[in-house]
């Protein structure tokens, strides 16, 4: 078998390949939350912002992503229904719809 041999540049060129695979992996999650959530906005620029930062450094990707991610959800609106116990209107809870002999 042959001896592998790699000069300083091709390293560096794996290396920043290498960096770009990752932060294409790290962008797909803005990617896919924001397409699923009806965000293109933020989902396109937390893709292209991770891999565009993956070329200077694996480091500055993942935080970005995370950031655009968080943005992604919080603007979403989702995951949190609060429904009023106090007021005397039963129209909002939730056991609404079941009659007497279903609620107990």
């Amino acid at each position: 078998m042959e001896e592998l041999r790699l000069t300083y540049q091709q390293v560096a060129m794996y290396a920043v390949a290498a960096n770009v695979i990752i932060s294409a992996l790290f962008g797909a999650f803005p990617l896919i939350a924001g397409l699923r959530l009806g965000n293109r906005k933020y989902a396109f620029i937390g893709f292209v912002g991770a891999i565009a930062l993956g070329l200077i450094g694996i480091f500055l990707s993942f935080p970005f992503a995370a950031v655009m991610h968080w943005l992604i959800l919080r603007n979403a609106g989702i995951g949190i229904v609060t429904y009023d116990s106090s007021s005397s209107d039963a129209a909002g809870s939730p056991d609404s719809d079941l009659s007497p002999a279903e609620k107990s």
